[in-house]
């Protein structure tokens, strides 16, 4: 059975003086504290044959319409209507490898010692699918973005562990990832197994995959290579430059609705990292003239270039009297104007809600619906210029980047109006092993949404190198108190969520209840005091990893 200090305050509890002024004032009493570890301990496991976790990258709350018989993610509204929600769940980071793990381990990134994207770290604890095992559940899981490889450590405990990127790009559309989980359906459908899906469709590019137009380059004139223009991958492309001058023209086909009789939606076309590689002893032989419109970004390790145009032709030079060989490689990307991204994004939500759709068609279709139970979670937000004008992730903790959906539904959780109790990631894996009457381990630090949820503050924490700088925040609903100690200026922002559900206004200066702003103020100060002291510093990213991560955006 959990403590009961680590069930009222999770992921503090670590963290001497900062954790106990978190806890200050917060102490239920006795006797409530005896009802619900009673009604704990008196709750019968569901046990059902299927358990699915489905995580949702990159999708902020406000993006999932749960109201039933909408048009915009109606299969989600559907599965919810049969089960609980919270309007009130935060990711503990909006970072996609710690977020994940939080939920795999029920552990926060100061304790896992995971804190980006990239990095390797041996977790001393069994995860979510090892200890499923306990009670006779196979594994079986597919991911949709690079972060989530098994080299991070998130295919612990797994029998199946699905990657199947395509080559030089490193994330899937959700069709992708529905057939290896159609396959997953099969294979397992006659045992006990753990399912996780991992979709990530709303991630940057927002680009929904209707679209077929292409990028290609040419060799004087004829083509040497071509991908859809709305893909991000790592090009790198080999060909034999005959003595002499040669045109290696790069052209991108924009989609029709980014044009338009004024300008463009698409601003530029990215190169990053940009290299024209000769063959071992003709650096000296081989010449580039890059176009007049391309514009150097200030990046000193490498050459990062921003095109205006969309056909540029570089001028290839060999003064040599063979034909050498000469390899080109960059990060291609299209980058659509800022104000084509919120539709983008609310469209990509719909895509991947039609293809949950077909997911939860073919669960039916097998036979499995009936004796399964779905645990669907956003693993952060997304900025769409809400926020200082800024777009993604990562770097912020207000409600638009950690407020996420959530919904647990199917055998044996009985439908429920919305609930308002605060929670988050650390409660995904309690709440499973719950479900499986599997014994919650102490070390994990969440709840079982399956019991009532004590008040709690919730820690947030975001850190760099990734991010801009380290950050750290108390959820103290309705309030929201965020530190960033980095910044130059705003390093308090104090958040009303009640009135500002993305968190756009600071009320520091004008908070209406002063005791709480300096309880408050005086605890996030204490917690970042503590966490940066304890932060571990990240190994070294693996070139391969670093080169994924570019391609990604996150570098």
């Amino acid at each position: 059975m959990k403590r009961p200090q680590a069930a009222v305050v999770a992921a503090t509890h670590r963290f001497g003086s900062a954790a106990r002024g978190i806890r200050r004032g917060m102490r239920l009493p006795l006797l409530l504290f005896v009802l619900l570890l009673t009604l704990s301990c008196a709750r019968k496991a569901i046990e059902p044959k299927y358990i699915f976790l489905l995580t949702l990258d990159t999708t902020r709350a406000d993006a999932v319409n749960l109201t039933p018989g909408n048009s915009d993610t109606p299969h989600l509204a559907a599965l919810a209507a049969r089960g609980r929600t919270w309007s009130q769940a935060f990711a503990l980071t909006p970072i996609t490898l710690p977020s994940h793990l939080n939920m795999l381990y029920s552990l926060p990134p100061h304790r896992l010692k995971v804190y980006n994207n990239g990095q390797i770290q041996e977790i001393p604890h069994p995860s979510l699918s090892q200890l499923l095992k306990s009670k006779g559940y196979h594994g079986a899981a597919a991911i949709s973005l690079g972060v989530l490889k098994k080299d991070f450590g998130t295919a612990k405990g797994f029998d199946s562990y699905a990657e199947n990127f395509r080559p030089n790009l490193w994330y899937r559309t959700a069709a992708e990832v529905n057939r290896d989980a159609f396959a997953a359906l099969e294979r397992f459908r006659n045992r006990k197994t753990f399912f996780w899906f991992h979709y990530s469709d709303p991630h940057e590019p927002y680009y929904p995959p209707r679209f077929s137009e292409k990028f290609r380059i040419l060799l004087d004139g004829r083509e040497i290579h071509s991908h859809l223009s709305t893909d991000q991958p790592r090009v790198q492309v080999d060909f034999m430059a005959p003595p002499g001058k040669t045109r290696l023209t790069l052209e991108t086909e924009i989609p029709r609705e980014f044009q338009g009789p004024g300008e463009t939606r698409v601003r530029f076309i990215s190169y990053q990292d940009f290299l024209l590689t000769p063959e071992t002893g003709a650096a000296e032989m081989i010449g580039l003239k890059i176009p007049s419109h391309w514009r150097r970004t200030r990046n000193k390790r490498q050459a990062n270039y921003l095109a205006s145009r969309f056909r540029s032709p570089l001028e290839i030079t060999n003064s040599d009297s063979e034909p050498r060989r000469v390899r080109v490689s960059f990060i291609y990307r299209m980058l659509e104007h800022p104000d084509s991204r919120p539709g983008l994004y609310r469209e990509q939500v719909h895509y991947m809600d039609s293809q949950i759709g077909l997911l939860l068609k073919k669960i039916r279709e097998h036979g499995m619906m009936d004796d399964a139970v779905f645990l669907v979670i956003g693993d952060h937000g997304e900025g769409l210029g809400e926020y200082r004008r800024h777009y993604g992730h990562i770097h912020y903790l207000n409600p638009v980047y950690t407020r996420v959906p959530l919904i647990l539904a199917g055998k044996g959780i009985a439908s429920a109006p919305p609930s308002a109790d605060p929670v988050s990631t650390l409660d995904v894996a309690p709440t499973l092993l719950r479900v499986a009457g599997c014994p919650v381990p102490e070390f994990m630090d969440g709840l079982s949404l399956l019991d009532p949820i004590p008040f709690r503050r919730i820690i947030l924490e975001t850190y760099s190198p990734e991010a801009y700088f380290d950050a750290f925040s108390i959820v103290n609903a309705p309030w929201q108190i965020i530190h960033y100690p980095g910044h130059s200026d705003d390093k308090i922002e104090l958040i009303q969520m009640q009135n500002d559900p993305l968190g756009i206004d600071n009320r520091f200066e004008d908070c209406p209840d002063p005791k709480m702003k300096s309880e408050l103020y005086n605890a996030v100060l204490k917690l970042s005091r503590a966490l940066i002291a304890s932060k571990g510093r990240p190994g070294k990213i693996d070139p391969r990893h670093e080169e994924m991560l570019k391609s990604l955006g996150y570098l």
